[in-house]
């Protein structure tokens, strides 16, 4: 009988993992976060200019779009500082990434150390071949993540140019940022199986 309490007990928590936030199954947090340019002006000479929310709307371009089109794209031949940063309204614990960007440039992906109170580099995004917006890691694969060596908790993420590595025109079209909440409230329905799971133990126990 303790046998089959158990096996009911552990067919409830089973169930309550995948009916409780779809964070748990490492959801992209940075979909439709706050983005801010910042630093000298973006955008400058032809091309068209977008929304830079626009990033994080969970949508990749073709491959090889042209660099200034529906991008956030800008010019640093002038060697002013410019930046992208995108501000995710809370803390999260991030396992991976994905970016798609101008294929020639390399960029720099930092986060936000509360602890250090400084931002902190989590991945030199390597530039790569072809032309136009190309996904990284993966350019033939949109849904291939790049994972850290360990998880990282932030609420801040910053994309910018790597100069020792670019013609200094960059453009990015989307940053995905996979991960949870630091705090993960179960979905309603979760609470209720647990609790249904809960009585169904103790029932089982009461019988033997």
């Amino acid at each position: 009988m303790r046998r089959k309490a158990n096996a009911v007990f552990w067919g409830i928590v089973s169930t309550f993992l995948l009916c409780s936030s779809p964070c748990l199954a490492g959801a992209n947090i940075a979909l439709d976060a706050s983005v801010s340019l910042q630093g000298a002006s973006f955008f400058g000479g032809a091309g068209t200019l977008v929304d830079p929310q626009t990033i994080v709307d969970g949508v990749f371009l073709p491959r090889s779009t042209q660099w200034q089109t529906g991008t956030v794209w800008w010019n640093s031949t002038d060697g002013a500082a410019r930046w992208i940063e995108i501000d995710l309204g809370a803390e999260y614990t991030i396992d991976s990434f994905i970016v798609q960007a101008d294929d020639n440039d390399a960029y720099k992906l930092y986060y936000w150390d509360s602890g250090i109170d400084d931002w902190e580099l989590v991945w030199d995004i390597p530039w790569v071949g072809g032309s136009g917006m190309q996904t990284r890691p993966d350019p033939t694969d949109d849904s291939e993540q790049y994972f850290l060596a360990s998880s990282i908790v932030t609420d801040r993420l910053k994309i910018e140019g790597n100069m020792a590595h670019t013609d200094r025109l960059l453009s990015v079209c989307e940053v995905q940022a996979f991960g949870e909440p630091m705090t993960t409230i179960p979905a309603p329905g979760a609470v209720v199986l647990a609790t249904i799971g809960a009585g169904l133990v103790g029932r089982l126990r009461r019988r033997r």
